[in-house]
């Protein structure tokens, strides 16, 4: 596959995007590993280097990664499908799957790229079993897309609609309990007052770039703003 910048490819895509998505499926390899493990989904895979991942750090015993892309499937089948692995084609809106049937789903940068984000977390919800948990994430709007609304199109031409922090936790509450909030790569919100936000552009571009800054998860705190967040839910 070439590397388009829509999908992560391993050994291809760039070391500091490569790093940024790793971190997040070694995160949720821990958890889901700490909480004793269950059939899992990763939604979106794409190439399926998460679900590797998954099973690897998380001692997953049987996981379903799901994607619409025929050719991101067959790339996933290709390298990196095992008896615990198994790859099928589906839509994050419409999934192929009875209710209540994973324990877990990991989504990780989908909800921006989706025309009907409600619809998707309503099939996200059905498809968990009572008590299970969605690990998702999605790019803040305000880093990745600065002095944007959410009614705007993104920087990002695969994006359809990105969110603030506080959006993304509104969105995900219609649905689900939130129990936790992690960020990636935060900068100082000082920094983004505006007069100080073109100083550090022009003259300190180091301390401006969050993407700079460190790629391990924190829980969000109230000083900051992050590049990604990503947000530990429960199914009521």
């Amino acid at each position: 596959m070439i590397f388009t910048g829509e999908r992560v490819i391993e050994g291809v895509t760039p070391q500091r995007i490569w790093i940024e998505h790793v971190k997040r499926y070694e995160f949720a390899s821990a958890f889901i590993k700490n909480m004793k493990g269950g059939l899992t989904l990763d939604i979106a895979c794409g190439t399926g280097y998460g679900c590797k991942i998954l099973s690897n750090k998380g001692n997953i015993p049987e996981i379903i990664g799901v994607d619409i892309s025929r050719e991101a499937i067959s790339f996933a089948c290709a390298n990196y499908k095992t008896a615990e692995i198994e790859f099928v084609i589906g839509d994050a809106v419409n999934l192929p799957f009875s209710k209540e049937k994973f324990d877990y789903v990991v989504c990780f940068e989908t909800l921006e790229h989706i025309k009907t984000p409600e619809k998707m977390l309503q099939e996200l919800r059905r498809i968990l079993k009572s008590n299970g948990l969605l690990i998702i994430s999605t790019p803040n709007r305000k880093l990745t897309s600065p002095g944007k609304s959410i009614r705007d199109q993104p920087d990002n031409p695969y994006h359809i609609v990105e969110y603030s922090t506080n959006e993304f936790i509104r969105l995900l509450s219609k649905y689900f309990e939130v129990l936790e909030v992690y960020g990636q790569r935060g900068i100082s919100k000082f920094y983004l007052i505006p007069v100080f936000e073109k100083i550090l552009r022009i003259m300190f571009p180091t301390l401006y770039a969050p993407e700079r800054y460190s790629c391990e998860l924190e829980k969000i705190r109230s000083t900051k703003e992050y590049r990604y967040i990503v947000a530990i839910c429960k199914k009521q």
